[in-house]
């Protein structure tokens, strides 16, 4: 199996998917679709239209699912995207943003040199609330996560055997955490995706991302774990995961609709 392959298969590994989600899954199309309207619930990861009436009908069923919501489909080379680009146009989806999909062999990784940082794995709920807001304030996002939803990350990220591993690095000479970054363990490919790295503006240059990639191979090695992969957004994260010895194997794209103009947007409210 390609490393490219290999990561976006990652994705179709629906564990980490709170309750009261609706799972799609046939061999022409995976999806999630949530009243939560946010895009990471409601999304198709894997899609493969045979023709372009086939295309047309996945888009449509995909659409109705969704229900006038946020939408989001990711698209490989593997998705006939010359089949399913002129459809999503049609239906009020445009190209967000291009992924480099890039890994490194953790018996090949270098770690980079970093000073007055210290990384550490979350363990308990104060780290996790420092995960989140690192990440939230890194990325300008509010997720505004439930204490009940927080409990479940927490426990995802804790159990015994978990998959999700979640580390914050903190600035040794405030105690203040200035990045985050998390990897979900993938045992049958070999595989650690990473994912929600991010540094505060105010901290960056100093070497904390780079602290946190050589933290979160180290812990992918103790786990049995033989390459580390993730989608580096094109323009933005690539040049940084690059710098820290990834090479690129592979594209993918999001193409996102906020609302579909022709139903009313829906709000939906979280699961419990």
């Amino acid at each position: 199996m390609e490393i490219d392959e290999t990561i976006e298969r990652a994705t179709w590994d629906l564990f980490w998917v709170p309750p009261g989600v609706l799972r799609v899954d046939r061999p022409e199309i995976l999806y999630l679709s949530s009243a939560r309207p946010t895009p990471t619930l409601n999304v198709v990861p894997r899609i493969r239209p045979e023709d372009e009436g086939h295309a047309a009908a996945l888009v449509r069923e995909v659409a109705a699912a969704h229900a006038g919501g946020p939408s989001r489909y990711q698209i490989t080379q593997r998705s006939c995207a010359g089949l399913l680009r002129p459809e999503l146009e049609s239906a009020g989806y445009a190209l967000a943003h291009e992924h480099d999909a890039m890994a490194v062999p953790i018996e090949r990784f270098t770690p980079r040199p970093a000073a007055n940082v210290e990384v550490r794995r979350v363990t308990d709920l104060a780290r996790l609330k420092d995960n989140v807001a690192v990440s939230e304030a890194a990325f300008e996002i509010a997720a505004a996560f439930l204490d009940t939803e927080l409990m479940r990350q927490l426990r995802e990220c804790t159990a015994p055997g978990c998959r999700v591993h979640r580390f914050v690095a903190y600035d040794t000479t405030t105690g203040a955490p200035v990045s985050a970054g998390n990897f979900n363990a993938f045992p049958e490919l070999g595989l650690a995706f990473f994912w929600g790295g991010g540094t505060l503006a105010t901290a960056r240059g100093r070497g904390a991302y780079s602290a946190l990639v050589a933290a979160r191979v180290a812990h992918a090695r103790a786990h049995g774990l033989r390459t580390a992969g993730l989608y580096a957004r094109l323009r933005t994260s690539a040049p940084i995961v690059q710098a820290q010895g990834f090479q690129r194997y592979g594209r993918m794209e999001f193409w996102d609709r906020e609302c579909d103009t022709s139903a009313p947007c829906t709000t939906g409210t979280p699961p419990a």
